[in-house]
């Protein structure tokens, strides 16, 4: 039952009740008990039926969650405030959607009544009293907070001895003290306030961006679909919004004027209430672009992968053109420094116990560099690239994969949400792909090396195990060091 309620007015009930007489409760729980043992009463005909059509547990336990409803229901129509109320407008709005149905539909024989009870109570207690109380908590500790700035000695008149004169020196030091003191307050403070807001707008019911766009990799340059601006064939953003509002002003044109001469378009678009709002929806629009825009900060550092040839950077490693070090980027920054910022953000460890002697060296050792030289290579190559060398440029790759999957799958720009999963999914695609480069060639050495030595085994086994030990004579001498040559 909803007090102070009219149908016909867009007025929200302000206490509301459960139509449910706790006397007929109580008159169930007495028919129950009078007709068990020990008492055994006999019951008149309309107690015996009112007892067999109701199930008293149930409607007892209905009773109850609603009330709780109600009660709470009643508790935040009471406390809430008109500044409060246009946050929760939308919870409230399903609210009074569901109550209409329980005062319209519903009754206490509906079968879905139960069902009825778990919506309401989910709308009301879990999100709506809840939500309130934790916004009305937050919003009275950054009262508190920012009260307290206010307390206190806060400039250098209020802190002076009415009887005593400074010079300049003092109050300077004075004021630098009350300015440490207050920057002391203010800066915790105020962050503690952006984390009670942060709390706040979680809990509330925020509605998502209405327009999702996506930013992908096009031709080798990232780019957003629809595009934000009109530098491609595509219909951008705001070419779409523009097509909106003209969409809007040209409902003028559907009821014609008696002069026939103009439409009411004419005079809308004229108009400085709708001049002022396309003004600013033009203003918003672009401001978010610009916003979105920012978003290509994110990749820009992750360039080298889909700018650089994977197979034509690979055969300039083999032959000696490692990423150089970290040095002047004051220039415009080509792909290959790109390729080397990223190497410099590396965290991984690389320790291993034959570098130590490599490096003591400054060699590679030959047994490294003859497994490391590609297989069609007569001799051995000079320059070729060290297993530290390989770890390193493939933990480049792993370090921007993995930073690339840890991005969020979506960014939320005012109205705009840019989906970022497609072009997360292409970068990751292609430094798995720089990983595998690297990878296989290892790979593949090891299985040819391995090819070798079986093969070696297989040729040699049969004259190994043919040598007795008593062999005296130049020849099997001769073939012994031969083998052992191999």
């Amino acid at each position: 039952v909803a007090e102070e309620y009219d149908e016909d007015v867009e007025v929200r009930p302000q206490m509301v009740k459960v139509n449910l007489d706790p006397h007929l409760l109580l008159l169930l729980r007495e028919i129950h008990y009078l007709s068990q043992e020990p008492f055994g009463a006999h019951l008149p005909a309309p107690a015996r039926e009112l007892l067999r059509n109701t199930n008293s547990a149930s409607l007892r336990m209905l009773a109850t969650r609603l009330e709780t409803i109600v009660s709470k229901y009643n508790t935040v129509m009471h406390v809430m405030t008109e500044f409060e109320q246009p946050l929760f407008e939308r919870c409230l709005a399903k609210i009074d959607d569901l109550f209409h149905l329980g005062l319209s539909q519903y009754t206490w024989r509906t079968e879905e009544s139960a069902d009825f009870v778990e919506t309401a109570n989910a709308l009301v207690c879990a999100d709506l009293h809840h939500n309130l109380d934790i916004v009305q908590t937050n919003c009275a500790e950054v009262m508190e907070i920012t009260r307290a700035w206010s307390e206190g000695t806060l400039d250098i008149f209020a802190a002076r001895e009415k009887d005593k004169s400074y010079d300049i020196q003092e109050l300077i030091e004075i004021q630098k003290k009350l300015n440490e003191e207050v920057e002391s307050a203010v800066i915790p403070g105020g962050n503690r306030v952006h984390s009670l807001l942060d709390t706040s707008f979680k809990e509330e019911d925020v509605p998502l961006p209405i327009l999702t766009i996506r930013l992908e990799l096009i031709e080798n340059q990232v780019a957003f679909r629809p595009p934000l601006d009109t530098s491609t064939s595509y219909t951008s953003v705001h070419e779409t919004v523009q097509q909106w509002l003209e969409a809007f002003l040209d409902r003028g044109k559907l009821v014609p004027m008696l002069s026939n001469k103009e439409s009411y378009r004419d005079y809308i678009s004229i108009d400085e209430e709708t001049v002022h709002l396309i003004e600013h929806i033009n203003r918003l629009v672009e401001n978010n672009s610009e916003e979105c825009k920012e978003l290509y900060e994110l990749f820009k550092d992750y360039a080298f992968l889909w700018q650089q040839d994977v197979n034509q950077t690979f055969e300039e490693f083999l032959n000696g053109n490692v990423s150089p070090t970290l040095g002047d980027t004051s220039g415009p920054i080509s792909p290959s420094n790109l390729r080397v910022m990223a190497s410099a953000r590396s965290v991984t460890s690389r320790v291993s116990s034959a570098k130590s002697s490599i490096e003591s060296a400054g060699l590679i050792g030959t047994a490294e560099r003859s497994f490391l030289t590609p297989k069609t290579s007569r001799d051995l190559e000079p320059n070729v690239p060290s297993l530290d060398e390989f770890d390193a440029e493939i933990d480049i790759y792993r370090s921007a994969r993995d930073e690339i999957q840890a991005l969020q799958d979506h960014q939320d720009v005012g109205w705009l949400r840019v989906d970022l999963q497609p072009i997360k999914q292409v970068l990751t695609t292609y430094a798995s792909k720089w990983m595998w480069t690297y990878t296989k060639y290892l790979s593949d050495q090891v299985t040819n090396m391995l090819q070798k030595l079986d093969e070696f085994l297989k040729r040699t086994e049969p004259e190994i195990e043919s040598i007795t030990g008593e062999e005296r004579d130049t020849a099997s001498f001769m073939k012994m060091m031969r083998l052992f040559n191999e």
